[in-house]
């Protein structure tokens, strides 16, 4: 029976066989997607969550963490400023009414040892104020349809005139 790693022995991806980079190449999104387009973040996750829910997609953010986050309640993060500590990625998966208010779902990498198992609860003011690093949600669709999809006419124009230039220079 193989000996069996704890959480962050396999987190740590310096342990990890180095084939597994072949095996993940299958699994590589080829496009990814601003989540954007609202003047409220917490709007605009939610809403990027519900367009792909049937591909069960997650955002990939950052926030400015802050003091006293890893040990919130039940993992659901206070409403109330305290002091910023640090960036941290982390992905949005989904939200949770909890006692009449919507929250956002996070799954962090910092193991199961901290809020509700692994997962915190993100009120829609801490979202809108402590998320500024963007926010990525990946799709499997080829570039060129991605671009059609989402890239505004004068963008698709000058990348059409941009191509011809180079061709006519071979």
């Amino acid at each position: 029976m193989p000996e069996k790693k704890d959480r962050n022995f396999i987190a740590n991806w310096e342990n990890w066989p180095f084939n597994l980079d072949e095996y993940a190449r299958e699994h590589a999104k080829e496009s990814y997607f601003e989540v954007d387009g609202y003047d409220d973040r917490f709007l605009a996750f939610r809403s990027a969550l519900w367009m792909n829910k049937g591909q069960r997609r997650s955002i990939l953010t950052g926030v400015t963490w802050r003091e006293g986050w890893l040990e919130a309640k039940d993992g659901i993060i206070p409403k109330e400023q305290t002091r910023k500590i640090m960036g941290h990625s982390l992905k949005i998966y989904g939200q949770k009414n909890i006692a009449g208010e919507l929250y956002l779902m996070a799954q962090l990498s910092n193991g199961s040892e901290v809020g509700n198992n692994g997962i915190f609860y993100f009120p829609k003011e801490v979202i809108n104020r402590d998320f500024t690093f963007g926010a990525k949600l990946f799709k499997d669709m080829p570039p060129d349809e991605a671009k059609k999809i989402c890239w505004p006419w004068w963008i698709i124009y000058f990348e059409a005139i941009k191509k011809f230039i180079i061709n006519l220079i071979k």
